[in-house]
């Protein structure tokens, strides 16, 4: 089995898989509930001014279709060997097309000591749908 953040070999290490390349566990213990953002709360984060890092994992040629205004790009394949260079103070909401890759980038980050990290629930699809229709879907 691949990691699904760094493409390296999964290891079995008691009850749970750790890559032995980035050190990702895709079976954490903490509930993905308290991971995710919806669309509806993030952009009303956004109207009230919070200094929100908007991070996209997607590719460069999907961040280059549609984008949600002021985001960062750092594919989920780039992200071990640049998290370190991400703020840990500044909330972070992650973000990919439908949410899966995103979710996956938050549960990475929160193992690596991030404390305010959240998954954009049905990514830039659900956005551009209930949010901001500009943004073309794909």
């Amino acid at each position: 089995m691949d990691c699904m953040v760094c493409g390296g070999e999964l290891k079995q290490e008691g009850n749970k898989h750790i890559c032995s390349g980035c050190g990702y566990s895709p079976n954490p213990n903490e509930s993905d509930i308290n991971l995710r953002i919806s669309p509806q709360e993030l952009k009303s984060k956004i109207d009230k001014g919070e200094k929100i890092f908007l991070l996209d994992v997607r590719q460069p040629d999907e961040h280059n279709y549609a984008k949600i205004t002021g985001s960062f790009l750092l594919p989920l394949n780039e992200l071990p060997s640049k998290f370190e260079s991400l703020s840990r103070e500044r909330p972070i909401v992650a973000y990919c097309h439908h949410g899966v890759r995103s979710l996956t980038a938050t549960r990475f980050l929160v193992q690596k000591g991030f404390k305010n990290v959240k998954s954009l629930e049905g990514g830039i699809h659900l956005w551009s749908n209930v949010v901001d229709r500009s943004i073309p879907t794909y």
